[in-house]
Order: structure tokens, then C-alpha cells, then sequence
């Protein structure tokens, strides 16, 4: 630091040492942005041919097959599972039915 008196020409030697410390870093900067390497470019690969239609329509009809298969099972699960369900309810009003009407335990009956 200076030892003047005048502390205004002293600010002003700051700022003006500040500011071209400033434009020596941008300048760095920039130089560094201009003198970059260029980025890596990697290795490419040629696209696959496109499939011809049979292997497409193969495909494709195997993927409906199983779904279509999966739909059947589907639904014979259900039909199997609503016959079951009805002989047990049949089943179960049979049961009751017995039990109410015919095996009786009344002590009365002679």
C-alpha cells in the first residue's frame, strides 16, 4: 500500500488492479475455451440390417399365440373355479337341507 494522504487515488489504484486481474482471468478463460482439445469421439456401429417380413410375421404370430394361450387358460380357470364354487354352495344348501329335514334328533317323535 501506498503511504499518501489521498485515499481516493488509493481506491482507485485497487479497482483498476482488481479489474485487470479480472480481464487477466477472463482472458485465461477464454483462451483455454479457444485452445480446448476436441472432445473424444467413440467407435460407431453400423446399424443391424432390417429382419425380413417372415421372421417379423414369426415373431409377431408367436407373441399372439402366447397371449391368446394365456387368455384361454384364463378363462377356463375362471369356469373351473365358478363350477367348483357352485357344487360347493349346492353342496353346502344340500347339506343344510338334510340337516334341517330329515335328521331330525327330536326326542318327541315316537
Amino acid at each position: 500500500m501506498n503511504n499518501s494522504n489521498n485515499p481516493e487515488k488509493d481506491l482507485e489504484a485497487k479497482q483498476k488492479e482488481i479489474e485487470e486481474r479480472e480481464r487477466a482471468i477472463r482472458l485465461r478463460e477464454l483462451e483455454h475455451e479457444l485452445y480446448q482439445k476436441e472432445p473424444p469421439l467413440y467407435k460407431t456401429v453400423p446399424d443391424t440390417p432390417p429382419e425380413n417380413k417372415l421372421k417379423r410375421w414369426t415373431r409377431q404370430a408367436i407373441k399372439i399365440g402366447k397371449f391368446v394361450g394365456v387368455v384361454v387358460i384364463g378363462i377356463a380357470a375362471i369356469q373351473l373355479g365358478a363350477w367348483i364354487a357352485g357344487f360347493i354352495i349346492v353342496g353346502g344348501i344340500a347339506w343344510f337341507s338334510y340337516k334341517i329335514f330329515f335328521d331330525s334328533d327330536d326326542v318327541n317323535v315316537k
